[in-house]
């Protein structure tokens, strides 16, 4: 008797694919892999990993903004 699929109703599953059948899944934005079997990893490990490096993208995006404003103010100083 064929087991039937479940449906992913987890929201890491829009930000992750499954890696050919094995119980993994890819990152879409960085292709780091998780386990992810249903019954002994479930999803909490790529709902982190989603966080963790949301947090680091607006950080890194807010030093970048910060370092040019930086800059911006400099030139503005050595115009006075």
């Amino acid at each position: 008797e064929k087991k039937r699929s479940r449906k992913k109703v987890s929201d890491a599953w829009d930000h992750f694919t499954t890696c050919n059948g094995e119980p993994r899944a890819a990152c879409n934005y960085c292709g780091k892999t998780y386990a992810c079997h249903p019954v002994k990893n479930g999803t909490t490990n790529m709902n982190n990993h989603l966080k963790v490096s949301t947090m680091q993208s607006l950080l890194i995006a807010k030093c970048q903004d910060s370092d040019s404003m930086l800059s911006v103010m400099a030139k503005k100083m050595k115009t006075v």
